[in-house]
């Protein structure tokens, strides 16, 4: 049932978010210009005749909306090549958050003390829920290869969800302080099948730590400077990367400078908000 707003529209815009409010909002009459965010496509997820449909729908649902923000280059990508084109789209890239460092290097061994974990080992964080989306199944395999080559290395797993009785694995679970952690570590790992833009990324940039991700955790053009994007299948690749990331060599320096440094200039959070703000604006007088 259609609500009575009597005969006026009760809003200038609707920004639908994901893909469940983006199937209602974009079949139903809103009596109001529609924008739609995905934050992961639908299709991503899916395989064979599945992905086919769902990428099907998103093509014909694209011309029900005025445009599109997406929250990655790569999710822009992505709709491009299945062929969804909507009528005006932008990239409104997320913002971390966590605070962004203005100091070039925290502290980093006070950091690991007020945790009570290790100071001289290797010490690698993930972030994020234990479910298919982020596979951990990559990462459980990658942690075999890594504590091969390094027997002392310690993997912190910030989140929710099951994890294998594993040597150097500590679960924490869900915690309040993130960027305490990631003060902590050398590097964050995180080898998605799929993803919008994840915020773990954009913290552990944001804290002047090193990345290790997948391809589909986010696209290298987003990533920059502020680590390296492997094959999540690879797990020889991905300890090769975790391990050349230690604390205090030439990569992990350039990475944990560029960090900070990228978010500034292009996740920002009030440049965020001026950037959505303007294509509302251009959108509603479209």
């Amino acid at each position: 049932v259609r609500p009575d707003f009597g005969g006026r529209a009760p809003f200038d815009i609707v920004h639908l978010h994901s893909s469940r409010a983006g199937l209602v909002g974009r079949t139903v009459p809103l009596d109001a210009p529609v924008v739609f965010q995905p934050h992961g496509w639908s299709f991503y997820p899916l395989r064979g005749l599945w992905r086919s449909a769902a990428m099907n729908l998103e093509r014909r649902l694209a011309s029900r909306a005025r445009g599109h923000i997406y929250c990655s280059t790569g999710e822009m990508k992505d709709g491009l090549e299945a062929r969804i084109v909507p009528s005006r789209q932008m990239v409104a890239l997320n913002a971390p958050s966590v605070e962004r460092l203005t100091e070039p290097d925290p502290d980093r061994s006070l950091a690991r003390r007020s945790l009570g974990i290790p100071e001289k080992v290797a010490v690698y964080g993930f972030v994020g829920r234990l479910v298919a989306q982020k596979a951990p199944d990559r990462l459980w395999r990658a942690w075999r290869e890594v504590r091969r080559q390094d027997p002392d290395a310690l993997l912190l797993v910030l989140g929710e969800g099951p994890v294998p009785d594993l040597d150097g694995v500590k679960r924490l679970g869900f915690v309040d302080n993130v960027a305490a952690y990631l003060d902590a570590c050398d590097a964050l790992v995180l080898l998605s099948r799929w993803e919008g833009l994840p915020l773990a990324i954009l913290d552990a940039m944001a804290r002047g730590v090193p990345v290790v991700a997948s391809s589909e955790a986010i696209d290298a053009e987003d990533l920059g400077a502020a680590g390296v994007v492997v094959d999540g299948e690879s797990s020889v690749l991905v300890a090769e990367a975790l391990l050349a990331r230690r604390a205090g060599s030439a990569v992990w320096n350039r990475e944990a400078t560029a960090g900070p440094a990228l978010v500034a200039e292009r996740y920002d959070a009030t440049l965020l908000a001026a950037r959505v703000c303007e294509f509302y604006r251009q959108t509603v007088l479209a």
